[in-house]
């Protein structure tokens, strides 16, 4: 997932962007727990 742990060095515009898809895809009903995983990580 490193490749997709960079998405906070873009400007503040695409940061909220891709948090917004983030924090979607957590909440997605049939979200597998290694997906879930990932993602927690992403966010922090």
């Amino acid at each position: 997932s490193t490749a997709f742990e960079t998405w906070r060095r873009y400007d503040a515009n695409r940061q909220a962007l891709v948090k917004a898809e983030l924090q979607r895809i957590q909440t997605a009903p049939q979200l597998s727990r290694d997906l879930g995983e990932m993602v927690s990580r992403m966010l922090g």
